[in-house]
């Protein structure tokens, strides 16, 4: 921080904004934007991308030359040995995913089936990215299933409704970094 640029006010009623900060140094946090997921979604095979019920959120960058940080953490159940994938899209453009490899789906995390119905696995992604726009812009997760099974969102392959099975929270998180 610049000597005297914050005084106690400040600090006790959170107006501390990017003015306030050193300048010439970028990588500054200028914000965050979470959406969070602790329902259930199931995806019935379909080998189509398919957007993660409220794992979209939207921030607005204060120059179009930031970044914007783009992380997921998503918990999945799914058949054994079936495949799936996820991937953040910002609009409708996908980021942080594979580079083309002949007619392979490219996605940013993949995932595999474990043997007990029981259990989910986490996946979590990051990536920086450069909407080049002050404009209010939307990132979304979504997810991909191969044709022989479903790929189900916070729950595990078995889910009664007993203490014994869990349901876990997915979320997506958003940080503008200044230039």
């Amino acid at each position: 921080l610049a000597t005297n640029s914050v005084d106690s006010a400040e600090l006790i009623d959170g107006a501390i904004d990017a003015a306030h900060l050193a300048s010439g140094v970028g990588g500054k946090l200028l914000q965050v934007v979470q959406a969070s997921f602790g329902g259930v979604q199931t995806m019935a095979t379909s080998q189509t991308w398919t957007d993660i019920t409220s794992l979209s959120a939207a921030i607005t960058p204060s120059n179009s030359s930031n970044k914007v940080l783009a992380v997921y953490s998503i918990n999945t159940g799914q058949a054994e040995n079936q495949r799936g994938g996820l991937r953040i899209v910002r609009g409708s453009t996908a980021i942080g995913i594979a580079n083309t490899q002949g007619s392979r789906t490219l996605a940013s995390t993949v995932l595999v089936g474990i043997p007990s119905t029981l259990h989910t696995s986490n996946s979590s992604h990051s990536v920086l990215d450069s909407p080049s726009t002050t404009s209010a812009t939307t990132y979304k997760c979504q997810m991909f299933m191969e044709n022989t099974s479903d790929l189900h969102i916070s729950r595990p392959r078995t889910y009664t409704d007993n203490v014994t099975y869990m349901t876990a929270v997915s979320t997506l998180t958003l940080y503008e970094i200044g230039a």
